[in-house]
């Protein structure tokens, strides 16, 4: 949560350009690299809710293919509902693992919401560094 905060109170920083113009270049060049970091933090981030997403996925497979034949084979032979026999193999229900897979699936847009976003802020920070530091566009300030 504290790098979200310190990333907000940068990007503040950033749209009262006239603040801008007073910084050292020392740390201007610090809060674009800052920046360029908590940027980088939200991709992992959106990244590994994406691959959370895809375990479940998988997991669900693993359900579907292994269990639900040995799932049949218990309710058939005591008469209980399939649900049942597949609860009592995997640890979960169906539903509980669909659940799973939507909250993961909202995390992941939400994350990669996040990323979209301060990677465009960072966009602008960085065209406003690169004009204060008569650079072109394309050049990498480095720490």
């Amino acid at each position: 949560m504290s790098i979200y905060v310190s990333s907000i109170h940068l990007l503040i920083l950033f749209q009262d350009k006239c603040r801008l113009e007073h910084l050292t270049p020392t740390t201007l060049a610090q809060a674009v690299i800052a920046i360029q970091a908590d940027i980088e933090w939200r991709c992992v981030r959106a990244l590994a809710a994406a691959l959370h997403v895809n375990a479940l996925n998988q997991h669900s497979k693993f359900i579907s293919i292994t269990i639900k034949s040995e799932a049949e084979t218990y309710a058939n032979a005591v008469l209980e509902p399939l649900e049942t026999a597949i609860q009592a193999l995997s640890s979960c229900t169906a539903n509980e693992l669909n659940n799973d897979k939507n909250n993961s699936i909202t995390v992941y847009q939400h994350d990669v919401t996040s990323f979209a976003t301060a990677d465009s802020e960072f966009d602008e920070v960085e065209s406003f560094a690169c004009a204060h530091f008569h650079l072109p566009a394309n050049d990498i300030i480095a720490d």
